[in-house]
C-alpha cells in the first residue's frame, strides 16, 4: 500500500517523530504506519541507515518504549529533534532545557502510541508542561550525540568524533553507571534505562566526566578505588572492580582505544601495585611508565642488589611501600621518579671481589688496605653490607700499570711489589703508604712484569724503595702490641686480650710479613684509662682488700663492667664516673685520687 501524502522530513527531525507526522498526514495511527515499516512499504529510518552500527549489537541507543519532548521547542512549533529520541540525551540540543517524558495530568509516561503527536492520552497539550535548565555538561553531550545520528562532526565532545551512535551510548553508559555506583560490580545492568528517571543520573555523571576529560575520567577512576576492597592494591580487579573487566572486555573496538590508552596512563602515574608481564590486556608501554615500579625493576634499573636498594629506603632516598596480595604476599614497590633521579648519580662503585681481582690483591689484603689507598670507599649500608670502591680509583691504577716498561723478570736490585708483599716484614699501613708513594710519584716504578697482572707487577728499585722507608717508617710507633699493652698496663696478658675481645679496647689487626697481629692505638688506651679503673687501684686507695673494695662498691649499685662473675676477665673493671661519684657520696674528698688511679699502679 501507498501513501498518499508525504511530507518533506525535517534536517533535523527523529525517525519516530517523522513517522507520527507522516501517519497523521495519511489519517493513519503510529501502528498502522510500523506495520508498514515492517513490511518495507515505509522507511522512517532511511536517513540514518548509512551508519551501520545504529541499533545493533546488545545497545539499542533510540529510546522506542516512550517519547522524550522540549514544551519549550514545542511551542515555537519546531519539528520532533532527533535528539529528543536518543538514549542518554537528556538535554534539549537546540534550546538546553530538561526534556520531558511525563504528563503533569495524568502522571504516565508519554508512549508513541498516542493519537496526537503533540497531545498526551489523556487529552494535555505536551507543549503546556513546565520546563527548566538543564546543566551546561549535559545539554554539550545532548548536542554531540544529535551530532553524532546526524553524521556531522562534534565540536562539543570531540571525543565522539569517529564513534558510531550505538558506541557513544555504551560510553555513556559505561561511565555514568559506574560513576553512580556505590562499589558494585555491575552497575552497568540498570533497568528501565528508556525513562529519564533512571537515566537522567547516568547521563549527567556522564556528561561531567567528558566534559572535562581526562581529569573527570581520572576522578571516576580514583573513586573506584576508594569503593574497592581496604587493601586493594594487589591486582587491578579488587582496585576498580567490574569497570576493569568491563572496559577490557566490552570496549575491545579499536575505536575505544583512547578509552583504553587513558586508563593506562592512569594507571602509569597513580597504581601502586604489581602489575606482571602476565597481564596481556596491558600495553608493555605501560610497565616501562608505570609510577610506582616492582623493587625487583627498580635493582635492574639501578643495577644494585635488593639489600643495597632496601638501604636506600631507609635511608630515604628512595620512597618504598609495602603491599600485600590477596594471598598475604608482602611485596616491596618504589617511586619510578625517585629511581629515575637517582639513577644518573648511582655510583656504587666496583664490589671488594671484582676491585682484589682486577688489582691482584686478595679481599683480605685489599680490606686492609683500603681505608689508606681509597679513603672514598664506602659499605653500602650497615654492618655486614658489601663495599663499593670507585671505578674511578680501580682504572686510575690500571692505567699506571699499562704505562709502564714490560719486564721479563726483575733482577737483584730491583723488587716485584708481589715479592715485597709476600715476604717482607711490612705492616699493612706499611704498605699502603708505600702505594700512595707510587700513585704521588715519590716511588717511581721501572716497570711492570709482562707475564702477571695487578699492583703485584710493578717492579720497584730496591735503593729507592729502602731511601724511602728510612725517610717515612722510622717514626716511633703510635700503636703497641696486646703483650706490650699488658705491660703498660700492669695486668697479665690474658685480662689484656679479654680487654680486646670484650670490645672495650679497640684493636685493630695488622698484617706483619705472612701474620696477623693486633694493635692497640695509644690514644686508644689514653680514652680507655679515662674511662675505667681498675677495682685493685680502688682497693688500695681506699686501704681495704680487693673482696671489701668489690663489696662496698656493689652495696652502692656501683658494678663492674667486666671481670670474675661478669665475664671471664681475671680483673673487675669500673666506670671512673660511678666510682668517683659514690666517693662523693661518702665524703671520702678523693676524687684527685681517682682522677691519678692509673698512675698509682705504675
Amino acid at each position: 500500500m501507498a501513501l498518499l501524502v508525504h511530507p518533506e522530513r525535517g534536517a533535523d527531525e527523529g525517525p519516530s517523530g517523522y513517522r507520527h507526522r507522516l501517519a497523521s498526514a495519511n489519517f493513519l495511527t503510529f501502528k498502522d504506519l510500523n506495520d508498514l515499516e515492517m513490511i518495507g512499504e515505509v522507511d522512517a529510518m532511511s536517513a540514518y541507515r548509512n551508519n551501520p552500527q545504529v541499533g545493533a549489537g546488545n545497545f539499542d541507543p533510540w529510546v522506542r518504549k516512550y517519547s522524550r519532548f522540549c514544551p519549550a521547542c514545542l511551542k515555537t512549533g519546531q519539528t520532533w529533534l532527533v535528539g529528543w529520541e536518543l538514549l542518554f540525551a537528556d538535554a534539549c540540543p537546540a534550546c538546553g532545557s530538561w526534556l520531558v517524558d511525563t504528563c503533569s495530568v495524568c502522571v504516565a509516561n508519554v508512549n508513541w502510541h498516542r493519537a496526537n503527536l503533540h497531545r498526551c492520552d489523556c487529552g494535555h497539550f505536551l507543549k503546556a508542561e513546565s520546563f527548566s535548565s538543564a546543566p551546561p555538561a549535559l545539554t554539550r553531550l545532548s548536542r554531540a550525540f544529535q551530532k553524532v545520528a546526524l553524521r556531522l562532526a562534534s565540536t562539543e565532545l570531540p571525543i565522539f568524533n569517529g564513534l558510531q551512535l550505538e558506541q557513544c551510548g555504551r560510553l555513556v553508559r559505561l561511565l555514568g553507571s559506574y560513576g553512580n555506583g556505590d562499589g558494585g560490580r555491575l552497575p552497568q545492568k540498570t533497568g528501565q534505562v528508556d525513562t529519564l528517571k533512571m537515566s537522567w543520573p547516568i547521563s549527567t555523571m556522564a556528561a561531567e566526566i567528558l566534559d572535562s576529560w581526562p581529569l573527570g575520567f581520572h576522578r571516576l577512576l580514583d573513586t573506584l578505588r576508594l569503593q574497592s576492597s581496604p587493601a586493594p592494591q594487589g591486582k587491578l580487579p579488587s582496585a576498580f572492580g567490574g569497570f576493569y573487566s568491563a572496559l577490557y572486555k566490552g570496549f575491545k573496538d579499536s575505536q575505544f582505544a583512547f578509552l583504553r590508552t587513558e586508563f593506562e596512563n592512569y594507571l602509569s602515574q597513580h597504581w601502586s601495585g604489581a602489575i606482571g608481564k602476565r597481564n596481556l590486556r596491558l600495553k608493555e608501554t605501560v610497565l616501562k611508565t608505570m609510577a610506582w615500579i616492582p623493587a625487583s625493576q627498580a635493582c635492574h634499573l639501578l643495577g644494585i642488589s635488593r639489600r643495597r636498594l632496601n638501604d636506600l629506603i631507609e635511608q630515604g632516598q628512595v620512597q618504598g611501600q609495602v603491599r600485600t596480595t590477596d594471598g598475604n604476599r608482602n611485596f616491596i614497590v618504589v617511586l619510578r621518579a625517585d629511581v629515575q633521579k637517582l639513577s644518573p648519580t648511582m655510583d656504587d662503585g666496583v664490589p671488594l671481589a671484582d676491585a682484589a681481582r682486577r688489582l691482584g690483591f686478595s679481599k683480605q689484603r685489599l680490606l686492609a688496605l683500603l681505608p689508606i689507598i681509597c679513603p672514598d670507599a664506602k659499605k653500602l649500608g650497615a654492618q655486614g653490607c658489601p663495599w663499593a670502591i670507585p671505578v674511578a680509583s680501580v682504572e686510575t691504577w690500571e692505567n699506571l700499570i699499562q704505562r709502564q716498561v714490560a719486564i721479563e723478570q726483575p733482577d737483584s736490585k730491583n723488587v716485584a711489589f708481589a715479592h715485597l708483599l709476600r715476604y717482607w716484614p711490612w705492616t699493612d699501613d706499611q704498605i699502603a703508604d708505600l702505594l700512595v708513594a707510587i700513585f704521588s710519584n715519590e716511588v717511581t716504578p721501572i716497570g711492570a712484569i709482562r707475564t702477571t697482572s695487578g699492583i703485584g707487577t710493578l717492579v720497584l728499585a730496591v735503593d729507592q724503595v729502602d731511601k724511602w722507608f728510612s725517610g717515612k717508617q722510622k717514626a716511633i710507633c703510635a700503636e703497641v702490641t696486646i703483650p706490650e699493652l699488658a705491660l703498660r698496663m700492669g695486668v697479665k696478658q690474658e685480662v689484656a686480650y679479654s680487654l680486646v675481645r670484650s670490645g672495650l679496647m679497640q684493636a685493630t689487626v695488622r698484617k706483619v710479613g705472612r701474620r696477623n697481629e693486633q694493635r692497640v692505638k695509644l690514644t686508644h688506651l689514653e680514652e680507655f684509662e679515662r674511662r675505667y679503673v681498675y677495682g685493685r687501684d680502688i682497693a688500695k686507695l681506699l686501704g681495704r682488700s680487693p673482696r671489701a673494695t668489690a663489696d662496698f662498691l656493689l652495696s652502692e649499685e656501683v658494678h663492674p663492667v667486666t671481670g670474675p662473675g661478669v665475664d671471664h676477665c681475671r680483673q673487675l673493671l669500673y666506670m671512673r664516673d660511678d666510682v668517683a661519684a659514690c666517693f662523693l657520696r661518702h665524703g671520702f674528698g678523693m676524687p684527685p685520687l681517682i682522677h691519678s688511679l692509673t698512675t698509682v699502679t705504675r
